[in-house]
């Protein structure tokens, strides 16, 4: 069997990615339920009535040898919050895409997607001997760009899809544009790991100006499509921010963050 989309489960101490299952249909369905994630127009996620056939893509992309998907549990729940997979997979010039990931409202800004990309590193460098991972992400999503590169990832191309694919959101059209970057962490093993004891951190009150400037730039990349009701400047207010780090959000990023 090709070890690119052999299933295999994951495990840290906040989350397991569990090789996906009909059987997580109904854990997948109440996960994108939290927070009604499929009316969302940034981004791409089933809803519950097309969960099944979703499903379904993604383990049959796994049988043509593209695709290699997961469940994502948290540890301190029990409970399913999300779906994620290596694409677009090149098993003979070794390269994954990590992508299609979308997790329940109350599982994001946690420390468990942090370490759900930490292991889908470590077993594409480490296991699968990748030369290179691929992240993907909108090209006027500058807080997404920049938090990629944090994780030591390097540009490797912009490309825009074909002018008639323009994806319809509730009131609006809006034209999708895809952002490549190519992980240069390290292309061996040992450079990976190596990379890996400086790349994931804590942020705490000294790192505050950053997070705040990077949120709020994220939000200017955006102005326009925001809708005018929901838009202010700044979008998030210093205020704001520290009461939500005050109620106990975390935030996470490298060692290099800090200014």
């Amino acid at each position: 069997m090709n070890p690119f989309t052999q299933s295999i489960t994951l495990s840290g101490s906040h989350a397991t990615l569990e090789p996906l299952s009909e059987d997580h249909h109904e854990g997948l369905v109440e996960a994108t339920r939290d927070g009604e994630l499929w009316k969302l127009w940034y981004t791409s996620v089933p809803s519950p009535e097309t969960m099944q056939d979703e499903i379904k893509r993604r383990l049959g992309l796994q049988q043509a040898g593209s695709m290699l998907p997961w469940t994502v549990r948290s540890r301190a729940t029990g409970k399913i919050v999300g779906m994620t997979t290596y694409m677009n997979i090149d098993a003979v010039y070794r390269r994954v895409e990590i992508g299609s990931t979308w997790y329940a409202r109350t599982a994001q800004r946690t420390p468990l997607n942090t370490e759900c990309k930490l292991m889908l590193l470590t077993h594409a460098f480490e296991s699968l001997t990748c030369i290179a991972v691929e992240f993907r992400t909108a090209f006027f999503n500058h807080a997404s760009r920049q938090a990629i590169e944090r994780l030591g990832a390097k540009q490797d191309g912009i490309s825009a899809q074909s002018p008639a694919l323009w994806r319809r959101q509730p009131s609006r059209y809006r034209r999708v544009f895809d952002h490549r970057v190519r992980m240069a962490i390290g292309e061996t093993a040992s450079q990976f790991q190596a990379g890996r004891l400086r790349m994931i951190r804590r942020c705490d009150e000294r790192d505050f100006e950053l997070i705040w400037s990077i949120i709020n730039d994220g939000a200017h990349a955006y102005e326009g499509v925001i809708p005018a009701e929901c838009w202010r400047e700044p979008y998030m207010s210093s205020d704001e921010l520290h009461a939500e780090m005050e109620d106990g959000v975390t935030f996470w990023g490298t060692r290099r963050m800090r200014r």
